[in-house]
């Protein structure tokens, strides 16, 4: 999950819940904090107190982290929109008296332990919890990505991960196609995890800038600021 969904508690965010937001910003930031004391911190510095900072950053990551897989467990645990709505403004709730001391963190993580036990297993990963160095910085995000996506048909991606899989795509990737080949998903993702002026190189074949999948994927990091300097 992106920045505006993991504190707007929802995978497509339109309002920020204020108290949420501002808590959950919190967490990223403090854990961004210990963290770079530790790498600023001078040579011969007490390892203990070090230790200290990280298992102190390490918390922080985790209790945001529990976040983002509770939203993720309301959509895939809903088998439409309005199902999915309902856990989601349930799970938000468990989240707003978690973080206001009314409540426990034990209904988060039942959710995000649902996820493993899915008849598709899901497993999340949230970069800018895993990376809060590289998105709390001015002009957020990685400098380049290089990497080898999969591919797979748009109608072969149900059938191997899930329906619920295809559609949360559809749904974080907007004006994407469910014809779309897998990899224009991969392409898109790292384009947004990009920062002002980053690069972006990926393996491809001619199917990238065709039909459903140059939809998903190209056309719409063309349209989104992205520029293609060169391809082979």
């Amino acid at each position: 999950m992106d920045r505006t969904q993991l504190t707007g508690v929802h995978w497509a965010p339109t309002q920020q819940v204020h108290f949420v937001s501002t808590k959950i910003a919190l967490l990223l930031l403090e854990a961004d904090r210990l963290r770079r004391s530790i790498e600023e911190a001078p040579e011969g510095s007490d390892y203990d107190d070090q230790q200290e900072r990280l298992d102190d950053a390490d918390a922080f990551q985790d209790d945001a982290r529990l976040i983002g897989d509770a939203v993720v467990s309301a959509f895939f645990r809903g088998k439409n929109p309005r199902e999915r709505e309902n856990y989601r403004a349930a799970g938000e709730a468990q989240v707003m008296g978690w973080l206001a001391g009314s409540g426990g963190r034990q209904p988060l993580e039942q959710a995000a332990t649902r996820l493993e036990h899915l008849s598709k297993p899901v497993q999340p990963f949230h970069w800018l919890v895993e990376f809060p160095e590289v998105f709390s910085r001015a002009n957020p995000g990685f400098d380049g990505i290089v990497g080898n996506p999969p591919f797979m048909g748009g109608s072969r991606i149900s059938g191997s991960s899930g329906a619920s899989y295809l559609d949360w795509l559809l749904t974080i990737h907007e004006q994407s196609h469910g014809n779309g080949d897998l990899v224009a998903h991969f392409f898109c993702r790292g384009f947004e995890l990009l920062r002002r002026g980053g690069a972006l190189g990926l393996i491809a074949t001619n199917t990238i800038g065709q039909g459903d999948t140059r939809s998903t994927g190209l056309r719409w990091i063309c349209k989104h600021g992205g520029v293609i300097y060169t391809a082979t």
